[in-house]
């Protein structure tokens, strides 16, 4: 709506000196909102991609490393009995914090025991692949928690930029109904760029466009 407003402003300019300076600060809320939109647009990517990555990394560390520790740690309980039990991947809930909690500690207890381990299968590269992907998991972790952050910081200065394009354009609005009472043509254009798409506000007494449902920005 905003951009709207502003391109009709610039093809009917006004000479009236305040309506020059409210559609000069209209296009400053505009370049704000396209910033704020941006960072909120990548920010939402970063999550979604670093989801991906967090599902994928957690499935190949508990197939593979993981898998391989806790199977040797199995065989090796005819040379040291106690060791099936203590070295167990048993992660608090399914979350990807408490997998992460728990691939550490086994990859702590794997290293403390890995001359028993080593002759079941577990041996440095194995271990290397297990710090590498736990490595990647964190990173993952770090990126989503960061991502989600940065986009709910945005949310709140996107709701005040724009209520603050509203009060502007309502603004306008009043000045524009008088410059065009007489050009329908020019009102019904005018009336279409300040009116924002979605459900009609209570008493607004605006008919929805064509095409689908409009609220209007006044």
């Amino acid at each position: 709506m905003a951009v709207r407003v502003v391109l009709f402003s610039e093809r009917h300019p006004d000479s009236d000196a305040g309506h020059i300076v409210l559609v000069e600060k209209l296009k400053g809320v505009v370049g704000q909102l396209e910033q704020e939109e941006a960072v909120q647009r990548n920010a939402l990517m970063d999550r979604h991609t670093g989801s991906l990555d967090k599902q994928r990394i957690d499935r190949e560390l508990r197939m593979g490393p993981i898998a391989t520790v806790v199977r040797a740690a199995e065989l090796a309980g005819r040379d040291a009995p106690s060791l099936p039990t203590q070295i167990q991947f048993q992660p608090s809930g399914n979350s990807f914090d408490g997998h992460l909690v728990a691939a550490r500690a086994l990859l702590e207890e794997a290293r403390a025991n890995r001359e028993v381990l080593g002759r079941y299968g577990v041996s440095d590269a194995v271990l290397d692949l297990y710090q590498g992907l736990l490595e990647q998991l964190e990173a993952a972790i770090t990126v989503v928690n960061e991502s989600r952050a940065v986009h709910m910081g945005a949310t709140p200065h996107l709701t005040d930029l724009g209520n603050e394009a509203r009060g502007i354009v309502r603004t306008l609005d009043a000045r524009n109904r008088i410059r065009f009472k007489n050009d329908p043509k020019l009102l019904g254009e005018w009336i279409s760029a300040r009116t924002i798409l979605g459900q009609p506000g209570p008493g607004s007494g605006e008919a929805p466009e064509s095409g689908g449902d409009v609220r209007p920005a006044a």
